[in-house]
């Protein structure tokens, strides 16, 4: 389908797009972003082109979501507890997947179709501002810790990498 092709064609061009884009963290903030706007504009497609399009980007979107996870993982909190942190993300998605078809069907029976992929999207888009908040906790514990290894070994703290 051509929404496979395009999720396809996102995730074997993920190296060059990570590398381009200033890492794993900035291309899956915004295919996240980008997917929670595209399952918010479903409802406006009006034609097969129009769903045709749709398909592309949102593929496009979403190719990148779950193949960044293990790498932003390692990056926020170490490979030594990888497993344990994948499982708590899998987790979420899945209690998500639990409660969410069912919510979502009950507010869609009782307003519509519109309202559904509307808080669905949100929903999406909502998730990516925890991200944007779990990237600032992130940074300023990383940046606290140089300042410790500067003022404890009074060596200079070695730069921060793009990756981690």
């Amino acid at each position: 389908t051509i929404l496979g092709l395009a999720a396809f064609a996102s995730r074997a061009s993920l190296g060059c797009l990570t590398e381009r884009c200033g890492g794993a963290r900035r291309v899956h903030f915004v295919a996240q972003f980008g997917n929670g706007v595209m399952v918010i504009l479903l409802p406006l497609c009006f034609d097969a082109w129009s769903l045709r399009i749709w398909s592309i980007i949102y593929g496009l979107t979403v190719g990148p979501i779950i193949a960044l996870i293990s790498v932003i993982l390692s990056e926020l909190f170490g490979t030594e507890r990888l497993p344990l942190n994948h499982g708590f993300s899998r987790l979420a998605v899945g209690i998500g997947s639990f409660v969410g078809p069912p919510a979502i069907g009950v507010l869609i029976e009782a307003t519509g179709y519109q309202a559904g992929f509307a808080v669905a999207g949100s929903s999406v888009c909502g998730a990516t501002a925890f991200l944007l908040l779990l990237y600032k906790v992130h940074g300023a514990k990383e940046s606290m810790k140089r300042e410790q290894l500067v003022t404890d070994g009074g060596a200079s703290a070695p730069e921060p990498s793009v990756l981690g």
